[in-house]
């Protein structure tokens, strides 16, 4: 759900990310706002999406990620697929956000190739964001 002042509320089911929320509240408080190096990571202004615009820029998106809350996991997100890896588990999951998003069926027994495309592409991230060679999680 969007609702900006001056604009029309809408609803839909483009996945957006909290980073988004930055660059949106910054444009909608009339800052220009330029493309990041990395959408995937510093987010991206959802004010064209509340115009009505560009809404296949939201869903042909990848979106790469990582955090520390209770534990340390990175995921690798496109429009259909989420790979999650929890590093305190060594624990791999694989979801089809379309067909579930309620990420209740862990599919990485079911789509191995998917899983390893997915993660070479977590891999890549990683290394360019921190600098450091992660070990290939699916290889052990």
């Amino acid at each position: 759900i969007l609702l900006a002042h001056g604009m029309r509320a809408r609803i839909d089911d483009v996945p957006v990310i909290a980073a988004d929320m930055a660059p949106t509240f910054a444009e909608l408080a009339g800052y220009s706002v330029k493309p990041p190096y990395d959408d995937s990571h510093m987010g991206i202004s959802l004010v064209p999406l509340l115009k009505g615009r560009e809404r296949s820029r939201y869903l042909h998106r990848e979106v790469v990620g990582r955090a520390s809350f209770k534990r340390r996991y990175f995921l690798y997100r496109n429009w259909e697929w989420k790979l999650i890896y929890f590093a305190e588990l060594d624990l791999l999951q694989l979801f089809n956000t379309v067909e579930d998003p309620g990420e209740t069926r862990n599919l990485l027994q079911e789509r191995p190739d998917l899983a390893a495309e997915l993660e070479r592409e977590l891999l890549r991230y990683l290394a360019r964001i921190e600098g450091k060679n992660y070990r290939p999680l699916l290889s052990k």
